[in-house]
């Protein structure tokens, strides 16, 4: 095969382990009591395929992104659990 295709079967590992975590995220989120154990499967299939496919790459970031990101995190935690930012 010439040129730059890449046919999906290739991603196909990928592809899933993004669906499954994005699947065990949002029923953690919206279905925590009726279906918490089902997420948490979700969420650890999907772990485990994102380092068998292979897909993994670190790759290095600034202090500012870090910082961003971190800050981020926080709030959103910190909304989530509380529903509002104390300043």
């Amino acid at each position: 095969m010439s040129g730059y295709y890449i046919p999906f079967y290739n991603r196909l590992p990928a592809t899933v382990a993004v669906l499954a975590i994005m699947a065990g995220a949002f029923t953690l989120v919206f279905f925590r009591r009726e279906a918490s154990n089902f997420g948490w499967i979700l969420l650890g299939i999907g772990i485990v395929l994102v380092f068998f496919s292979g897909g993994v790459f670190f790759r290095s970031t600034s202090l500012w992104n870090l910082f961003v990101a971190f800050a981020s995190l926080t709030v959103g935690y910190k909304l989530f659990n509380e529903g509002r930012i104390n300043f």
